[in-house]
């Protein structure tokens, strides 16, 4: 059953100074994120910048990229989440030490594109400009697949469930923002 758009929110990364590593440049990021790419073995996941040993959840040098702590694994698994799957990964921090456990997340679920129609013109946009800000994001409800995880029509666009962001807050797990997709911005290009 749909749950409302203020029960669903999207997943971004809040810019603090993570550790972030970098997979080979021929990892085709969008699909190993939307799973319709899975790797034949573990990727080799390098340092790149930031903190020089990894948290909970570490960041990739492409915004399509997370590693998963065994920890936050057991965690999705533990409390049911849907939506997504983990694939191995070779995880080494600034010193070249290897960091064991660590899995790229790839979201499964899926959901509609955003409606550009619904969004609206965030204060002070200017509307003449040829890539706005908006605020809302919303699809058709019927798209939902029901997952707690889902990539939004295509796009890396990462939705999550109240239950998602519930379980960041309760196991103080950091480096993201949750807004509402009401409340929700993203850039259009005007047509």
């Amino acid at each position: 059953m749909f749950p409302g758009f203020d029960k669903l929110f999207l997943m971004e990364p809040d810019g603090t100074g993570s550790f972030r590593a970098r997979l080979d440049k021929e990892t085709p990021a969008a699909p190993l994120l939307r799973g319709t790419w899975k790797p034949d073995g573990p990727l080799r996941a390098l340092w790149s910048l930031g903190k020089s040993s990894p948290s909970d959840i570490a960041f990739g040098t492409s915004a399509s990229w997370f590693f998963l702590s065994q920890r936050i694994q057991r965690l999705f698994h533990e409390n049911g989440l849907t939506g997504w799957s983990a694939h191995p990964i070779e995880l080494y921090d600034k010193h070249g030490e290897f960091c064991e456990g660590y899995a790229v997340l790839s979201i499964t679920g899926r959901c509609g594109p955003f409606d550009k129609e619904r969004a609206e013109l965030a204060p002070g946009e200017d509307p003449d400009e040829m890539f706005q800000l908006h605020t809302g994001m919303y699809f058709e409800p019927s798209t939902w697949d029901g997952s707690d995880f889902c990539c939004a029509g295509g796009t890396s666009h990462k939705v999550v469930t109240e239950s998602v962001k519930i379980l960041f807050e309760e196991h103080r797990i950091n480096g993201f923002n949750f807004p509402p997709l009401p409340e929700a911005t993203w850039m259009i290009r005007k047509s």
